[in-house]
C-alpha cells in the first residue's frame, strides 16, 4: 500500500501524525497528547482509522481496529520498552537508630560528640516546637547542617554553638547508615538486571 504520511505536527497539547493511501480507501490519524500532573507527564494516545473495507480486505483480516492495534503493539509499545527501561530499584536505606534523647542540646553534646566518632556515615535529626533540621555525619564528624530555628535558617559552622545556646528541650535522634551494604546490594541488582 502506497501513500503519504505527514507529521509530526506540533499541537498546543501534543503531536499529530496523519496519512492516507494513494487510492483514497484509507486515512488515519495518530495523536499523542501530553498532560502534566503532579511532577509527572501523562501521555494519551489516540489512533483513528477510516478504512473502506472490501471483500478482499476482510479475507486478509484488514480492519480499522487491526491498524490501531498494530500501531500500538508494534510501534508504540516497543518504543517505550526500549527508551523507558525499568529503573533498577535500590534497596531502601534503613538507618540504624544509635541514640535518642529529649533534652537541652548543651547537656547532650558531649555524649553525641563521643558517639559520632564511631559513625562513618550518619544523620543527626533535631526537632522541637521551634527547631527542625538535620546534621550530616561523615567519618565521625559533623559536616553539613541545615537547621530551621524560629523561621531562621542555620547552616554554617556556628550551628552547634547556636544549638548549645538554645535553652529549650530538643528531640535528638542519631542514626548510622552502612553505605557499604547499600552499595553491595545495589551492585548485585545491577548485575542481575544486566544478565536478564
Amino acid at each position: 500500500m502506497l501513500g503519504i504520511m505527514e507529521g509530526p505536527k506540533i499541537l498546543p497539547s501534543g503531536i499529530l501524525y496523519e496519512g492516507e493511501d494513494d487510492e483514497g480507501k484509507f486515512k488515519w490519524k495518530m495523536e499523542f497528547r501530553l498532560k502534566s500532573e503532579d511532577n509527572e507527564t501523562r501521555i494519551g494516545i489516540s489512533v483513528t482509522a477510516d478504512y473502506r473495507v472490501s471483500g478482499l480486505d476482510r479475507l486478509l483480516g484488514r480492519s480499522p481496529f487491526a491498524l490501531a492495534e498494530h500501531i500500538v503493539k508494534d510501534h508504540i509499545v516497543p518504543y517505550f520498552k526500549y527508551y523507558f527501561k525499568e529503573s533498577v530499584e535500590t534497596n531502601e536505606i534503613v538507618p540504624n537508630l544509635v541514640y535518642e534523647n529529649n533534652s537541652n542540646f548543651a547537656a547532650i553534646l558531649p555524649e553525641l560528640t563521643n558517639l559520632i566518632k564511631n559513625i562513618e556515615y550518619g544523620l543527626l535529626s533535631i526537632s522541637s516546637d521551634n527547631i527542625n533540621g538535620d546534621i550530616i555525619i561523615k567519618n565521625g564528624k559533623f559536616t553539613f547542617t541545615k537547621i530551621l530555628y524560629k523561621g531562621k535558617v542555620l547552616e554554617d559552622e556556628n550551628v552547634l554553638l547556636e544549638l548549645v545556646s538554645i535553652p529549650d528541650k530538643i528531640n535528638v535522634k542519631l542514626y548510622s547508615v552502612n553505605i557499604d551494604e547499600v552499595m553491595h546490594s545495589l551492585a548485585q541488582k545491577v548485575k542481575m538486571q544486566n544478565y536478564s
